[in-house]
């Protein structure tokens, strides 16, 4: 892989590309498509809802269902499917210290001092949780 990065760089030296003119980018439609510089467009969809790993025959099962979903509007072709997925666990950390200053704020306003077992939680979840994002990207 370095070498086809030291490759491109070259290449882009060659041709006088900046890094901008590397970026397929070109501007936002609305709030979930991306215009490409070629004319092409992208939506992301974030798919959520997912409360532990699917197993092999579920996965199947979600992929066919998916793929019927789709069909009527990838029906032509030039489309492309991709998928995405990120885990991040000192994401997760900072959604865990919102949720828990979110409860340390409702027992503060009630009178109650739950401190102790609100700062267990906290150090009890820190270590097992991460977050986790799938996208399905659509071209």
């Amino acid at each position: 892989m370095e070498l086809a990065a030291q490759y491109a760089r070259f290449l882009g030296m060659f041709l006088q590309e900046s890094l901008a003119d590397m970026i397929g980018v070109e501007t936002m439609e609305d709030d979930r498509v991306v215009v490409m510089k070629d004319g092409s467009m992208m939506s992301m969809i974030a798919l959520e809802g997912a409360l532990r790993s699917p197993g092999e025959s579920e996965l199947a099962d979600i992929v066919e269902r998916l793929r019927i979903a789709l069909s009527p509007y990838l029906a032509l072709p030039g489309h492309i499917v991709d998928f995405s997925f990120g885990r991040d666990a000192a994401c997760a950390r900072r959604r865990l210290d919102r949720i828990v200053e979110g409860s340390e704020r409702a027992a503060k306003s009630l009178g109650l001092d739950v401190s102790d077992v609100l700062e267990e939680r906290r150090r009890a979840l820190a270590g097992a949780l991460a977050d986790e994002t799938s996208l399905m990207v659509l071209y």
